[in-house]
């Protein structure tokens, strides 16, 4: 459980990390649109204001079953999730085809494969995101990476090969995050490989923090040379490390209080019940010697006397409130039985209670 927990903590530090990372490129190109007000940069700051929203919807995704989700419906979060992503990066894509692109007069012969990658992303990401869902989400993450790439290398833009692998790599961590639709397999194999917390989601939260760093290390360069913008990133950074690190040590603390607590309320309920089954055990072993140390139940058990054993052994079961009674002579036969006074005549020479008898 508790494992469960930190890991559970992970994947909401390391969603609101990216959700702060995308805000701040959404910052950066808001501030661009303010100087310029068109519509072609507009529609970039929305795409990563929306991508931003998407990694904040995401940290409140519960992966394990035994948690429950207080704050959204898991319908409700995954169409909120799906539509803010997709948006995001549709939004993006269509900002990069709408701005003239400046080309690298060196690189004349490579604009024809540019172009060619251009339209390989065109074409992936027109293909309809109803159909697509969750899989169209890698393609448009590369697609983004891909025009990126384009501007940055065959462009004059070289500031921007940074968010180019920053985007390549966060295809990556959507391609790993399609293991949530497997989850329900009944091959043991592909459940354990795409098992929360198993091996898979340590990879795919790995490629996520990497590329978001990727990400962050390049809009810090442009929004670290203002006080404002710096005040800002750094007070959520540390009210992020503030936040996981308290409740983290706090519940920590608090579970480990209660397993505790759990483990002493075991402890002395064990005691009790020990203490319990052997004063019954006691009490019974007690009431069994007077019993077979009875003379007239000696003299019926010699004389072969059923009825009245049978008579005997009922009178005890009920006196004594107890579920079976059986008595045997010396060979372990049975010649009496308080609870069925039919069946007698059988062996029990091979019980291991009658052997320790």
């Amino acid at each position: 459980m508790l494992p469960a927990f930190y890991l559970q903590n992970l994947h909401f530090a390391l969603n609101i990390f990216s959700s702060m990372v995308f805000s701040w490129c959404f910052w950066l190109y808001f501030d661009v649109w303010v100087a310029r007000k068109n519509f072609r940069d507009s529609l970039k700051w929305l795409g990563f204001l929306f991508l931003a929203i998407s990694f904040l919807v995401h940290a409140f995704h519960l992966e394990a079953t035994y948690f429950t989700n207080p704050f959204l419906n898991e319908s409700l979060s995954d169409t909120l999730f799906l539509g803010s992503r997709t948006l995001g990066y549709i939004l993006i894509i269509l900002s990069i085809l709408l701005e003239p692109t400046l080309l690298n007069p060196n690189k004349k012969e490579g604009v024809n494969m540019g172009l060619a990658f251009l339209g390989t992303g065109m074409a992936v990401s027109g293909i309809p995101l109803s159909a697509l869902g969750h899989f169209s989400l890698p393609i448009l993450a590369a697609a983004t990476g891909l025009l990126f790439l384009y501007k940055s290398t065959f462009g004059l833009e070289f500031h921007l090969r940074k968010v180019a692998i920053s985007f390549f790599g966060i295809s990556v961590f959507e391609l790993l995050s399609l293991r949530q639709l497997f989850e329900g397999s009944s091959k043991v194999a592909i459940f354990k490989l795409v098992s929360p917390f198993g091996t898979l989601w340590m990879i795919e939260h790995f490629v996520l923090i990497v590329f978001s760093l990727i990400l962050s290390a390049w809009v810090f360069k442009y929004l670290l040379k203002r006080l404002q913008t710096q005040l800002y990133i750094f007070f959520s950074l540390s009210i992020l490390l503030i936040f996981v690190i308290s409740t983290v040590s706090f519940t920590s603390l608090l579970l480990g209080n209660i397993r505790n607590e759990a483990e002493n309320q075991l402890e002395t309920s064990v005691k009790v019940l020990d203490y319990a089954l052997e004063g019954k055990k006691a009490g019974l072993i007690s009431d069994i010697e007077v019993f077979a140390k009875d003379t007239e139940m000696i003299g019926a058990v010699k004389l072969d006397q059923k009825s009245a054993l049978a008579g005997m052994a009922s009178d005890f079961l009920l006196s004594k409130k107890l579920s079976s009674v059986v008595i045997t002579n010396i060979d372990g036969q049975v010649v009496a039985r308080g609870e069925d006074s039919e069946r007698v005549g059988d062996a029990l020479s091979g019980n291991g209670l009658v052997k320790r008898s």
